[in-house]
């Protein structure tokens, strides 16, 4: 009876399920090895290569949340035959991947290391820009953070993670002058002859603002055109 078992799955296997078998023998020695694609390079305005560059542009780089989809390429493949020990036979087929786009950007590689030397990891921001065009030619937030190795940062107190050059919320203070002399010029409500004179405190309602000379120094600037309240940004003026 074991015998006429044994015989009878013997046949089973060798003759009616033959082609599922030889199917699935056929299917387990063809693999297909996945080919990854070479990224595309961030470079700055010289050509130079950005990435691999540490925390002076890890924030900067966070443009490849938009971009990642060009940078990354497209992946090919390769089918071979493999042996019983999973060793290839044979190359049966090959799809090329693509390499992704590089990407050129305004920046300054060498000013941006400049930069985050200057903020030296403290909390702040530190962005340089060409007024005649806009472009900007470095941008750091501090503390900066380690791309490769992000999830140490997770709770850190300091929040390097938050990127405090285009995320943070600040008063303009001074430089906000340029916009206000710019208006009143433009509105004919002062021109380079306009005067007003620095008493060191100026009194609006029920509010009063100091100077900053008269503040620190005890000291007034006088009769102040525009010209000389932009160089000694006197806040009496504005």
């Amino acid at each position: 009876l074991s015998l006429f078992g044994l015989l009878a799955r013997l046949a089973a296997v060798g003759l009616i399920d033959h082609d599922y078998y030889q199917t699935l023998a056929r299917e387990n020695r063809i693999k297909v090895i996945n080919i990854p694609a070479k990224r595309g390079v961030i470079f700055d305005r010289f050509n130079q290569p950005l990435t691999g560059m540490g925390e002076a542009a890890s924030h900067v780089l966070g443009l490849e949340l938009v971009y990642d989809e060009s940078l990354r390429g497209r992946p090919g493949s390769l089918l071979v035959e493999t042996g019983a020990d999973g060793s290839i036979i044979r190359e049966i087929g090959r799809d090329e991947p693509q390499t992704g786009e590089s990407l050129a950007t305004t920046l300054d590689k060498g000013l941006q290391q400049k930069a985050d030397a200057l903020l030296a990891g403290r909390k702040g921001a530190l962005i340089a820009g060409d007024p005649a065009t806009g472009a900007i030619l470095a941008l750091v937030s501090g503390p900066g953070f380690d791309p490769n190795s992000v999830e140490k940062y997770l709770n850190d107190q300091n929040s390097p993670l938050f990127n405090r050059a285009v995320g943070g919320v600040y008063p303009p203070g001074s430089t906000f002058k340029i916009i206000t002399a710019a208006a009143a010029l433009e509105e004919g409500k002062i021109n380079e002859d306009t005067l007003f004179k620095d008493t060191g405190i100026i009194t609006v309602g029920a509010f009063s603002f100091a100077n900053w000379y008269y503040t620190q120094y005890g000291k007034t600037e006088g009769e102040v055109g525009i010209v000389k309240a932009i160089a000694r940004s006197n806040d009496i003026f504005f």
